[in-house]
């Protein structure tokens, strides 16, 4: 769904409450994964290059 967006898209689509690593790496806080023992949250990675989407991934903060 990202992947092609540029960068001004992708803030158009999720807002612009995220964090900025660097230029090319933005990610988004998506709160807790449902689960007995999940105490982190997960966030959304958004990678690009030149202002294109590239990669998008999903970790555990």
């Amino acid at each position: 769904m990202l992947i092609g967006k540029t960068r001004a898209e992708v803030v158009q689509l999720l807002g612009e409450d995220f964090y900025e690593y660097n230029p090319e790496h933005i990610a988004y806080i998506l709160g807790l994964k449902p689960g007995i023992f999940s105490i982190d949250t997960d966030a959304l990675d958004i990678i690009f290059k030149d202002n294109i989407v590239i990669k998008v991934k999903q970790h555990q903060t």
